[in-house]
């Protein structure tokens, strides 16, 4: 048995299209639980009266996708039948055997010691192009796997991966059981990629299905809100959780792969703000890096 935990905060335009689709879903046996932020646009109201099977868990304030999904996993983990916890975000439609898929590759016999299990995410108004199929080392940090690349088959191998996105994604209750839910302090930003890192210290893997196929309403070009002020504190809060992640899991070789990354992105601000556009890649050059690292390694260790 799957419990299905859909978060949700002010999002009750995109209930209908997410609620709908797990009706329809070709796997059968689960349970929803939604739990609410604190929303204030009626979206309990609205759960309740249009979807009375759904179990709904009310918070007063809106805590953030870490505890609202440990909230709801608490849930889950009553219920003796849970073998798997799958989280989804509220603006998602699921294809008919999106469960499906998933549960055959967390039933494979050689997944004994997989604990996390990805979805092919695609942008729903622009399904040719991917969001996510899994996550990754890139940079020396955990990313998501093909993001804004168009979707030609390139990644539809049941491979391993690091992680999944909190987008669509499935845990074994075993391995949560054994490591913990997510980092709440996190509050949103790279709760699942915290947790995939901390799964595979502790010896969990995590595999790609392919054919579990989720369409993610995300804007492909931008995410950002017509708020500056909240722009800047979720793009703050985004990076510690970033140096936090490196800093406390990441190996030598992660701190210098994202220092070189951070000194890039510097350079290139630097020169977009300038209207300075080069006509020349960098290039790294890797022991000097390492020597400057030596004396500089009090800034992430």
């Amino acid at each position: 048995m799957v419990s299905i935990i859909v978060v949700n905060w002010n999002g009750k335009k995109f209930l209908k299209d997410c609620l709908n689709s797990l009706k329809k879903q070709t796997f059968r046996n689960f349970e929803v639980i939604l739990v609410d932020n604190g929303s204030s646009d009626g979206s309990q109201e609205y759960v309740q009266k249009n979807f009375p099977e759904v179990k709904l868990i009310r918070l007063e304030k809106n805590y953030g996708l870490g505890k609202a999904f440990n909230i709801g996993g608490e849930e889950s983990f009553k219920n003796q039948k849970i073998k798997y916890i799958a989280l989804l975000n509220n603006d998602i439609k699921a294809s008919q055997n999106w469960l499906e898929e998933l549960i055959l590759v967390a039933e494979s016999p050689e997944n004994k010691k997989t604990g996390i299990f990805a979805s092919k995410i695609l942008f729903m108004e622009s399904p040719e192009i991917i969001f996510s199929t899994g996550q990754i080392f890139q940079d020396g940090h955990l990313q998501e796997r093909g993001l804004l690349k168009k979707d030609k088959g390139q990644f539809d191998n049941k491979t391993e991966v690091i992680g999944a996105s909190s987008t669509s994604c499935l845990y074994k209750k075993q391995m949560l059981a054994e490591i913990g839910l997510y980092k709440e302090e996190f509050f949103f930003y790279g709760v699942d990629m915290e947790l995939s890192w901390r799964a595979k210290i502790n010896g969990w893997g995590a595999k790609f299905a392919p054919k579990s196929i989720i369409y993610h309403k995300g804007n492909i070009y931008t995410n950002r809100r017509k708020n500056e002020k909240m722009d800047k504190k979720f793009a703050v809060l985004d990076f510690q959780n970033l140096i936090w992640m490196v800093k406390n899991y990441g190996t030598i070789k992660n701190k210098i792969l994202l220092t070189l990354s951070l000194l890039r992105g510097v350079i290139f601000h630097w020169l977009k703000i300038r209207k300075i556009k080069p006509d020349w890649k960098i290039k790294l050059n890797y022991k000097s890096i390492i020597n400057l690292w030596k004396k500089e390694e009090n800034w992430l260790i």
